[in-house]
């Protein structure tokens, strides 16, 4: 099954001109984390604008990841700001972001794999609502309800048909959209996506990346993204940030990118 071909949203590169002001999502300044005396990231300031792809590349060992959970709390920051839609949040810890509007999947696979698809993402469903002890009037209707919007997620990311098998034992691409389906279970407005088409063949690729395009263009959700698949970042992307050794070596749209001689040396080897 195949996501609905939907046109790409315009870049916000290309609106702001002769158009309205940027429209920040996320800003974060002078972003910087330590390991012990290593500098795993050094003042790095980011961007993200509202409704944007936003991609973060850079060789093995760059930051990349770190930078990633620095913006979304599972780091401490030894430096920097970050404001989300406005609102100072470096010291709100992880679960507050969360429903705040911030989602991300992760590299490395965190399913419930011995569950059944189904219940995988009622479960992710129920954690962002929380859950209402001795509620048990409503007990019956809140669980139809979160088995209806689980239903939905999994039509979204073409799962439907594995509801009921378990997370384990779908193939990795499969996986990879079950996760996304987690991460959209509380409605983000901003979703982070780390090597989302990792180990992924050639047709779940493709359906990942009219995945992500949908969920801009039809939701406005705001995506930065860590891909190693240069022609598909080059070709999705409004913008991308480069790191090397922890550090911004350039930043821009991918035209621009492509170009810099720069990243050419750092990360094409050119």
């Amino acid at each position: 099954m195949s996501a609905p071909a939907r046109p790409k949203p315009e870049s916000p590169g290309a609106r702001r001109e002769g158009g309205p002001a940027s429209d920040p999502i996320l800003e974060a300044r002078g972003i910087s984390v330590r390991f012990g005396g290593f500098k795993a990231v050094n003042d790095v300031d980011i961007t993200v604008e509202r409704g944007a792809i936003h991609a973060i590349l850079g060789p093995n060992g760059a930051g990349k990841t770190t930078l990633f959970n620095a913006l979304s709390g599972l780091v401490p920051l030894a430096g920097g700001t970050i404001r989300f839609d406005g609102r100072q949040i470096e010291s709100v810890p992880v679960s507050r972001r969360a429903h705040l509007g911030f989602a991300r999947s992760f590299q490395i696979s965190n399913l419930y794999g011995d569950l059944p698809v189904r219940e995988n993402v009622r479960l992710a469903l129920q954690a962002m609502r929380g859950a209402r002890a001795f509620d048990f009037l409503s007990f019956t209707a809140r669980q139809a309800d979160l088995l209806g919007k689980a239903d939905r997620l999994l039509q979204e990311v073409a799962l439907a048909g594995k509801a009921g098998s378990p997370a384990a034992e779908l193939s990795h691409g499969e996986q990879r959209r079950l996760e996304i389906a987690l991460a959209l279970a509380g409605d983000p407005s901003i979703l982070f996506l780390d090597e989302p088409t990792a180990g992924m063949g050639i047709d779940d690729i493709a359906f990942t990346k009219q995945l992500i395009l949908d969920l801009v263009a039809r939701k406005g959700v705001s995506v930065v993204l860590i891909e190693h698949n240069m022609p598909l970042v080059m070709d999705i992307s409004d913008r991308i940030t480069v790191l090397q050794q922890g550090e911004k070596i350039a930043e821009g749209d991918p035209q621009a990118i492509r170009a810099d001689p720069v990243v050419r040396m750092a990360y094409l080897g050119e």
